[in-house]
């Protein structure tokens, strides 16, 4: 109920995850051992869906989708817990003629890449996924905003390297050196340092083969854009990629990949309290915030190499920036 197939229970990778473990008196068939391995492995999707999805993909390639579901049928116990008799999939006679149509699917050939698989907890769209080997260098000329863990490109130099290989503002910096950015919980800028001689980017491109938007990112541009994040970065960015400066800028010069991290956040209100309150204090005065009935406002919290600023918005207008604090690397700790 409340899905075509009948799903009742979570997600149709729920039970394919678990099939396995009810194989019992049969071969299990390799492929389909191997398929589910690497979508469990997988650090690119994080929701049943997303790991769904790329399960189907997999299936398609390898011509196996049909061998899940046949396990399924095979086991009326299991196929009553996970779907209704009146689903697609829980009644005899239908689930015939869809295992029919699973197998007139191995007559086609995919050809689906299996790294693009990094916003399928968000689309079943394939974006265009391009793969760079460059030479590891110091001025990569390009500003990049890190948005629900995203490495989103907000701002290209002319003449930087990012500019000749074609990268452009909205594009999406998914691996560095086949390490995910989604997952490695740092900065696009400490991947690229660790880099030594060849640089492998795996970047995912603002727009779809037909020209219009791919959403995800689009959402995510929109949301950077509604508060100018990264505008007073690109002069410094595109200063050091000038050929008619770099020769006059200092040999120590390091503003060519300049990153942030940008949180979407709702202010609520605040409270004061005495520094040094207990927790029992902290927790009375978080209560009156949440009770306390002013309007929650549209807010975006940035953290730089050095400086940690919230803007408030009204929706597209800007109503007022705060910069928090900076952040003073010491000298010891300076590249």
């Amino acid at each position: 109920p409340g899905s075509l197939f009948g799903l009742n229970k979570r997600d149709y990778w729920d039970w394919v995850e678990q099939l396995p473990n009810y194989i019992y008196n049969e071969k299990q068939n390799p492929f389909l051992m191997q398929t589910i391995t690497s979508v469990k492995n997988s650090l690119k999707m994080r929701t049943s869906a997303g790991r769904g999805r790329c399960f189907i993909r997999l299936g398609l390639m390898k011509k196996i989708l049909s061998v899940p579901v046949d396990y399924l049928l095979k086991n009326r116990k299991l196929t009553d817990y996970w779907y209704s008799r009146e689903s697609i999939i829980g009644n005899a006679a239908l689930a015939a003629n869809f295992m029919s149509l699973l197998f007139e699917v191995t007559e086609v050939d995919f050809e689906l890449a299996y790294k693009n698989a990094s916003f399928l907890d968000e689309s079943w769209i394939l974006p265009i996924y391009v793969s760079l080997e460059l030479p590891s260098v110091e001025d990569f000329g390009m500003v990049v905003c890190h948005v629900e863990n995203r490495a989103i490109v907000t701002c290209v130099g002319p003449d930087s390297l990012a500019h000749r290989v074609h990268i452009e503002a909205g594009d999406c910096i998914d691996a560095v050196n086949d390490q995910c950015v989604y997952t490695a919980n740092t900065k696009v800028s400490k991947l690229l340092d660790q880099s030594k001689e060849k640089l492998h980017l795996s970047v995912i491109k603002a727009k779809l083969t037909d020209g219009t938007p791919f959403a995800p990112l689009a959402r995510r541009m929109l949301f950077l854009e509604s508060y100018g994040t990264g505008s007073e970065l690109l002069s410094n960015v595109v200063t050091v990629n000038s050929p008619t400066v770099r020769s006059a800028a200092p040999e120590n010069a390091q503003l060519s990949l300049c990153t942030e991290r940008v949180y979407q956040l709702v202010y609520l209100g605040k409270m004061e309290v005495d520094e040094g309150c207990g927790d029992a204090l902290i927790a009375s005065a978080v209560q009156q915030v949440l009770t306390g009935g002013d309007k929650p406002t549209s807010t975006a919290l940035t953290v730089t190499d050095s400086v940690v600023t919230v803007q408030c918005t009204d929706g597209r207008k800007k109503v007022g920036t705060a910069y928090l604090c900076s952040i003073v690397t010491p000298e010891a700790f300076r590249p």
